[in-house]
């Protein structure tokens, strides 16, 4: 399925469509494919983890590729405070750095998509602070990935 995730894509690069839920579907479905388990159901279909649970989702949390270290306090009971799934680089930044490709293969949207779709998970106040900072769907100058949370000092776990 991560193979037909990224037809899709080329496809909708090729169309020059500008939906951004349609975007957005196609690359949270390709990540959970392109990740597998825990990213998985147990009937192979994609995973959402909209305000999840520190202990039923932990293993998932885990495996994101930022984890806050106020986020690991959460999973690991020694703090409160709700869960985000946030996406390190914003879908609006993905989706224009996406429309800058020309005619890409599948192996070079593959290769954009590794590079570029990050999933990190941080505390709702951490959450709140990246909102303040007018960083919810925009990157600051630095290109990094983690640039975001650099910017208002979220340290990694």
């Amino acid at each position: 399925m991560e193979e037909t995730y990224l037809k899709y894509l080329q496809i909708y690069h090729a169309s020059k469509d500008s939906s951004g839920s349609l975007f957005r579907s196609f690359v949270d479905n390709w990540y959970a494919y392109h990740r597998g388990p825990p990213f998985l159901n147990s009937k192979g279909s994609p995973k959402w983890f909209n305000n999840p649970h520190p202990q039923k989702e932990k293993e998932a949390l885990l495996a994101m590729d930022f984890i806050s270290k106020a986020a690991l306090q959460v999973i690991n009971g020694h703090q409160s405070d709700r869960l985000v799934k946030d996406h390190a680089v914003p879908i609006r930044e993905i989706r224009t750095r996406f429309a800058l490709l020309e005619q890409p293969s599948l192996t070079d949207i593959r290769q954009f998509l590794v590079a570029t779709y990050k999933l990190g998970v941080i505390t709702k106040t951490q959450d709140l602070m990246l909102n303040a900072a007018k960083l919810r769907s925009t990157m600051p100058k630095q290109s990094d990935w983690k640039a975001r949370y650099n910017a208002i000092k979220i340290e990694e776990a």
